[in-house]
């Protein structure tokens, strides 16, 4: 997974592709889920292997747990959208020269669905 960029972007991404892996390899009907775990680890890099050894769990179960795992790369990642952050960003974007116009809008459609984690619902005058 890359750390560059748009990490929470790259982190949604990354777990979607991880998901569409465990599917088609029938990792997801693996009981063991140290082997999980273990895979997924394998898979998401050594930049993101390091903070996976400073992220805090209550015990080891849940440190080899894979849901666990990934439920703290979510935090750790997403946390909590800033929405004039994102707003900004939204507004900031433009069509890249080697981009179409379908690659550009469907950035722009990712963007706009991207939650803002607000505790009321939001205005429609920023994208959520």
């Amino acid at each position: 997974m890359s750390l560059s960029g748009n990490v929470a972007s790259n982190w949604r991404r990354f777990k979607r592709n991880l998901l569409n892996y465990s599917i088609a390899s029938r990792l997801s009907n693996e009981v063991d889920t140290g082997f999980q775990t273990s895979v997924f680890l394998v898979t998401i890099g050594k930049e993101c292997f390091d903070i996976y050894e400073g992220l805090q769990f209550d015990n080891e179960e849940q440190k080899n747990d894979r849901s666990e795992v990934i439920n703290k790369f979510e935090e750790f990642f997403v946390g909590e959208a800033h929405v004039a952050y994102e707003s900004y960003q939204f507004h900031l974007r433009k069509q890249e020269n080697f981009k179409n116009i379908e690659t550009y809008i469907a950035i722009l459609h990712q963007q706009t669905s991207t939650p803002c984690h607000t505790p009321t619902p939001c205005d429609t005058s920023t994208p959520c």
